[in-house]
C-alpha cells in the first residue's frame, strides 16, 4: 500500500484553499493535515501536524519570505517545501534556499500532484511555466544568487540596512556585493548598475 503523503496549505485566500482541497482530494495518497493564513502560523502548524509536504504562498502571508525559506529548511528539514504562487521574482533564490518545488497558481491542477508526489520522493520539480522563467532568467548568471538579490532588494526602494536585514548579512557584505557587480560591469554606482542591466537584460523587476 503507498504511504499518504501529508500536506499542509499555507495560503491566505478561502477560495485558493478549498480549490486546493478539491485537487488535493482528487489523490488518494495525498491527505490535507493543516492549513496555515499567514508566514507567522505556518512554523506552530508544522509542529502540530507533522507533515511530508508544505504548500507555501507567498503573496499577501506577511514579509519575509526568504527568511522563512531559511527558517524552514534550518527547523523543519524533513518537510519539502513547495511554493505556489503567481510570483516568481525570487524563484531562483527560494530554490537555492532549500524549496523543493515551484508550482504558478495557473498551474494547480496536475502539475500541483505531480510535484506533491515528486518532492515527497525526495525530487526536485517546477512546474512549466516556473521553468520557462527560470529559463528566462539565465542572463542573471552574471550575477551569483546573492549579487542578484542584493540587486533586486534595491530596485524595490530598500537600502543598504533594509538589504542586510533581508539578507541576513552585515551592511558591509552588501557594499561587498555591490562592489563586486561593479568590478563586473565597470559601473560606478548602484544607479549606473540598474541602467546597465536593464540595457543588457532587460527589466530585472
Amino acid at each position: 500500500m503507498t504511504a499518504v503523503i501529508r500536506v499542509v496549505i499555507a495560503d491566505d485566500h478561502p477560495i485558493v484553499i478549498e480549490g486546493l482541497k478539491n485537487v488535493l482530494n482528487t489523490h488518494e495518497s495525498v491527505e490535507l493535515v493543516g492549513v496555515a493564513d499567514s508566514f507567522a502560523q505556518v512554523p506552530p502548524v508544522l509542529q502540530q501536524t507533522n507533515p511530508n509536504v508544505l504548500i507555501l504562498d507567498l503573496s499577501g502571508m506577511g514579509d519575509a519570505a526568504l527568511s522563512l525559506m531559511q527558517r524552514l529548511r534550518r527547523d523543519y528539514p524533513t518537510v519539502a517545501v513547495i511554493i505556489f504562487s503567481t510570483y516568481l521574482d525570487y524563484a531562483t533564490e527560494l530554490l537555492e534556499l532549500g524549496a523543493r518545488g515551484y508550482v504558478t497558481k495557473t498551474e494547480m491542477g496536475s502539475d500541483l500532484i505531480r510535484a506533491i508526489i515528486a518532492v515527497a520522493r525526495g525530487e526536485l520539480c517546477v512546474s512549466p511555466a516556473v521553468a520557462r522563467h527560470l529559463e528566462q532568467s539565465r542572463p542573471d548568471a552574471a550575477f551569483t544568487p546573492r549579487e542578484s538579490l542584493a540587486l533586486k532588494l534595491f530596485i524595490q526602494g530598500l537600502e543598504t540596512p533594509e538589504i542586510a536585514r533581508q539578507m541576513h548579512i552585515k551592511p558591509h557584505s552588501v557594499q561587498n556585493l555591490f562592489n563586486a557587480m561593479f568590478e563586473k560591469t565597470g559601473c560606478k554606482s548602484r544607479r549606473q548598475l540598474i541602467e546597465w542591466y536593464r540595457r543588457i537584460y532587460g527589466s530585472l523587476e
